[in-house]
Parts: structure tokens; sequence; C-alpha cells
């Protein structure tokens, strides 16, 4: 038996937790896909809920 500790690619340590939302999100298919910018403009409307900053806004922009 190997002992050790398991990591994502960056390092992250790899928890049955992380392992059980991948094989969830395996399944999924064409049907249950979101579309980023609807979502992307959604949270643009509702950035007062979040208290989120236009600055946080411009960032999630450059990072989709």
């Amino acid at each position: 038996m190997q002992i050790g500790r398991v990591t994502t690619p960056h390092g992250r340590p790899m928890t049955l937790a992380l392992v059980k939302g991948q094989l969830e999100t395996a399944d999924r298919g064409p049907s249950k896909a979101v579309n980023k910018w609807k979502v992307f403009n959604d949270i643009g409307e509702t950035k007062d809920s979040f208290a989120l900053q236009d600055r946080s806004i411009t960032v999630l922009q450059a990072l989709l």
C-alpha cells in the first residue's frame, strides 16, 4: 500500500468531495449547459446584491 498525498495539477490537496463533484459533472449533457455570457450579464445587473465593485466585474469579464 502506498501512503502519500494526492494533489491536483495545481498543487491543491485532492479530497473526496472534489472527486465526487467531478463525477457528478462528468455525466452532464449539452442540455444542461450554461451560457457564461448570460450568467455574466445577470451578475452585472445584480452586482449590488452581491456587493461587487465595477472593477470586479471588469476582471471577471477579462477572465471569461
